[in-house]
């Protein structure tokens, strides 16, 4: 026979074995498997991230009772993604300061923002010790994992009182240190300590704070801080 001729489990010409066959398409087949385990499992995974971080912008808006005109800042914005969601909730008659030390991380701030369309976003450079925003300019600030960055955090914490308004909020959501081996994080004792120590008021914790984070409440008072 020719051509197609099979014989002892051998075409002619090609040389191909029935085994070679049947051994390469299952591990195609295996190897197809595996990557469709991978996008679905990842799939999963970011909706799950977006849908726990939709959560937590809407319960930071609620606990900074956000409204339409306010002035917010976002300390340590990032890549923007929480800089964005609070200048949406404030709208074109409010606006947030955005606030970043590293260079490249406030190049994606600006993107962000630009990408965005949102005129209602100022964009700071800070320092090690202050946060570049001007005295009183504040209704309330959020700091999502930025506090344990601080390498003088009695000076930023009081940059950040005379930042907000008397009776302004702050959020502060962190984690512990234990729960990044020791290396990051840090304890919420600690961090009562240091804030309330600046000056701002403990207003309370926010139950239910989603994975090992924790979500701190502080205020300025009302009257004008002696120190």
């Amino acid at each position: 026979m020719r051509g197609g001729e099979m014989r002892g489990g051998h075409v002619r010409g090609g040389h191909v074995r029935r085994g070679d066959i049947g051994g390469r398409g299952s591990s195609w087949s295996i190897l197809l498997i595996l990557v469709l385990v991978v996008v679905v499992t990842g799939s999963g995974w970011c909706w799950q991230r977006s849908a726990r971080n939709a959560r937590e912008k809407d319960s930071i808006a609620e606990a900074l009772n956000l409204q339409a005109g306010m002035v917010v800042a976002d300390v340590g914005g990032g890549n923007g993604e929480w800089t964005l969601d609070l200048a949406t909730r404030v709208g074109t008659q409010g606006h947030v300061f955005s606030t970043e030390v590293d260079q490249r991380q406030l190049q994606r701030i600006r993107d962000a923002v630009e990408d965005a369309g949102l005129d209602n976003v100022t964009v700071i450079e800070g320092a090690e010790s202050e946060s570049g925003l001007d005295e009183g300019c504040c209704d309330a600030i959020l700091l999502r994992h930025v506090y344990h960055h601080f390498t003088d955090p009695d000076g930023m914490t009081r940059s950040l009182l005379r930042a907000l308004r008397p009776g302004g909020l702050i959020a502060i959501i962190e984690f512990p240190l234990r729960s990044m081996g020791g290396e990051h994080g840090m304890n919420a004792e600690d961090l009562i300590d240091d804030v309330t120590e600046a000056g701002f008021e403990l207003v309370r914790e926010v139950e239910g704070w989603p994975g090992r984070d924790y979500f701190m409440l502080f205020r300025r008072p009302d009257a004008p801080d002696p120190r």
